[in-house]
């Protein structure tokens, strides 16, 4: 699997949401780096919960920067983000219980570079585009 690398096309031009979308890019990386070189349950389900909680800190700046701009997406926004948490808990499961924790962090690390790169590539550009035609403020 290729790793998922930051480029140019994900950029938002919000300088704080582009450095956590890289850092974000980084952390699964290093997921890829766990499965391939040391599967262990607990470096799986660590690496895992640091995504997961760096993920919620991203959403919650995010959402504010959308909602201090009055962003009319704001609403289908979180849940999108939602659905990432949601998810991401359930593969957090699985891989504690699940005897093939090989093939449930492979189907995690698919699904994470998928929605990551699906949800800035689509969603996050819809706001960038909103935000271009305006001054944004940064709480």
């Amino acid at each position: 699997m290729e790793k998922l690398r930051w480029e140019d096309r994900f950029t938002v031009n919000i300088a704080s949401i582009d450095a956590q979308h890289q850092k974000l890019i980084e952390m699964i990386n290093d997921l890829e780096y766990s499965i391939n070189h040391t599967p262990s349950t607990e470096d799986l389900a660590s690496v895992l919960m640091r995504i997961n909680k760096y993920s919620l800190q991203h959403f919650r700046h995010e959402e504010e920067i959308l909602l201090k701009n009055q962003y009319a997406g704001l609403d289908e926004h979180k849940a999108q983000h939602q659905e990432l948490i949601d998810k991401s808990n359930l593969f957090y499961e699985n891989l504690l219980q699940n005897d093939n924790q090989q093939e449930t962090a492979l189907n995690l690390l698919m699904f994470l570079y998928d929605w990551w790169e699906k949800h800035i590539l689509e969603s996050d550009q819809n706001y960038a585009k909103y935000f271009s035609t305006q001054e944004i403020l940064i709480p």
